[in-house]
């Protein structure tokens, strides 16, 4: 989807893009063409569709949904991607890496330095085809909220 030139001043205004997916119906979709991606969003303009990963982990804040695809980039003799989560001070957010996408997905790979503002980082290696990656709040217990401003970083590794 193309988002004329006028919102994206006006969104950048307001103090930043917000998410237009935040889903697992509607990913916001990351393929190789992208690489690097670099995006800011808030995830305060989401909703909390996912609250436990893989059946255990708990995140009860607003997740937002991206789909990873397409990519061959070799890490050794296997494709990898790495990925940055760098939240706003005062929110703490956890990354993860599901092959599918629901209510209780099915998660390979989580990332939480536990603690507001905290960078998270992980590299995937070996996953094929598509695959979800997540970025929720650890918390919705005040002060730190359940969401958040947020830059989310994707290079070849």
């Amino acid at each position: 989807m193309r988002i004329p030139s006028i919102l994206v001043a006006a969104f950048a205004a307001l103090g930043g893009m917000p998410a237009f997916a935040q889903t697992c119906a509607s990913p916001i979709q990351v393929g190789t063409q992208m690489m690097p991606y670099v995006a800011s969003y808030d995830s305060c303009t989401s909703f909390d569709n996912i609250s436990y990963y893989g059946g255990v982990v708990y995140a009860p804040g607003r997740d937002v949904v991206y789909r990873v695809y397409g990519y061959r980039v070799r890490y050794g003799a296997t494709p990898a991607l790495r990925f940055v989560l760098q939240p706003n001070a005062g929110y703490d957010a956890a990354l993860f890496a599901c092959s599918q996408c629901g209510v209780t997905p099915t998660c390979f790979d989580m990332a939480d330095a536990t603690g507001p503002g905290w960078s998270e980082s992980m590299i995937e290696a070996g996953q094929h085809a598509a695959y979800y990656v997540m970025v929720d709040s650890e918390t919705d217990i005040s002060p730190y909220g359940d969401c958040g401003g947020y830059s989310l970083f994707i290079s070849r590794y």
